[in-house]
């Protein structure tokens, strides 16, 4: 998967326990099967507290290929506009900080 023109970005605001809100573009993929998905590296560069899945299962792409394999999730304030939660995560390897599925 890459990011082309074609790709639709929404701006979302994580609220973080140990810092201010960041404000990052997340990518919304309607070929997503989970509630989203962020990338490691970010999780690692920002501190992002996770938790272990009960079972480890894989990230497949559409052609049926192993993207990565999931082994944690986070619980992210998240804000989008006026709408806000409280999203889980399944943390894996991906091109973009946040995948939204749908």
């Amino acid at each position: 998967m890459s990011l082309d023109s074609k790709s639709l970005l929404i701006q979302t605001t994580l609220s973080l326990a140990h810092t201010n809100p960041i404000t990052i573009n997340g990518l919304v993929d309607s070929g997503a099967s989970g509630s989203g998905y962020i990338d490691r590296s970010f999780v690692e560069s920002q501190g992002i507290t996770t938790k272990a899945t009960p079972s480890a299962r894989s990230l497949l792409l559409g052609n049926g290929e192993v993207a990565d394999t999931i082994t944690e999730y986070a619980l992210v304030p998240r804000a989008i506009g006026i709408y806000s939660e409280t999203a889980l995560f399944y943390v894996a390897k991906v091109e973009s900080p946040v995948i939204f599925g749908l």
